[in-house]
Formats: structure tokens, sequence, C-alpha cells
């Protein structure tokens, strides 16, 4: 017999979770009705399950819901923040999805070793001429070679003055 891979949520953590969503949709201009409907996750008797804590919350539930409510899902799901925030390094960063002229990078073949390796953000995308995608495709060593050449020419600009700040 095949083991079951749904999460069994605890009573009491179901019941957290929905006491904490239902007082924000009752902070909010949201009816369980109208919520439900905007969110697009289902009925109002799929919202009052979870509220009830009849059933628990999931992960795409929360996100449409805190979209929707302008919340972080830690307000109400602890739980489901957790998730998301062990998963997130799992994938590249949206800013790395996209071309310069802000195409999608989304369906690009990107070869999970070597996703794994792409650079932390640190601020805007420096290469007009190489994508986020292109880079992080791009051998460790080719990467180390263009990493040292920016770096030399960091350093002579800010040895010029020509660096803001350095």
């Amino acid at each position: 017999m095949a083991e079951s891979t749904k999460e069994v949520v605890p009573d009491h953590i179901r019941t957290s979770e929905g006491e904490a969503l239902r007082r924000l949709i009752d902070s909010s201009e949201f009816s369980q009705q109208t919520l439900a409907a905007a969110a697009g996750v289902g009925s109002k008797g799929f919202l009052w399950q979870i509220i009830s804590g009849h059933r628990p919350l999931n992960l795409e539930a929360a996100a449409k819901l805190a979209k929707t409510l302008k919340v972080k899902i830690d307000a109400f799901s602890p739980r489901l923040a957790d998730v998301v925030r062990e998963t997130s390094s799992l994938v590249l960063p949206a800013s790395y999805l996209r071309e310069p002229n802000g195409d999608s990078l989304a369906n690009a073949p990107i070869p999970i070793s070597r996703a794994a390796e792409a650079p932390a953000p640190r601020s805007a995308w420096p290469f007009s001429s190489l994508t986020p995608a292109e880079y992080a495709i791009i051998s460790p060593e080719s990467r180390a070679e263009i990493d040292a050449i920016v770096r030399g020419m960091y350093i002579e600009a800010s040895k010029r003055g020509k660096i803001q700040g350095a």
C-alpha cells in the first residue's frame, strides 16, 4: 500500500492559522465570500473550512490570500512561511529570469548543477551584454575569469577616482 504524502497538520496549528486568518479578514474590507473570489481560492465554504480549522491551509491558498490581503504569509501561517523560506534557496531569484529588456527567461534551460552555482544578487545586474541566465550556465572557471577581470577594472577605476564612494 502506498504511503500518503499529504502533510498531517495538527489541530492546534490548523486552529491557530484559522483564527489568525479570521482576524485579518475581519480587519480588512473583505467578507469571506469576497475574499475567496478575489483571491481565487474557491468558495466561501472552502475558506470557512480553513478558518474553522476543519481544513489545513495549503501553500497555494496561503500565497493567494496573503497577496490579496496585502500581508506576508507569516501574518497567519508561520508554518507555511517557514516552508517558503526553506525552499526559496532552491530557485533562481526572479531577477535572474528576465532579460534586460524584460523578456522572460523562465523557460530557458538552466542545468540544475549550474543554476545552484548562480551568484547571489547584490544589486542591479551589472552586465548589459550577458543575462543572468547566461551567466548562470557559464563554467565556474569562466565565471572566475570574468570576476577577476571585473575586479581588476574596478580596482583600476577606483585608483583613478572613477568610482563614487571609493
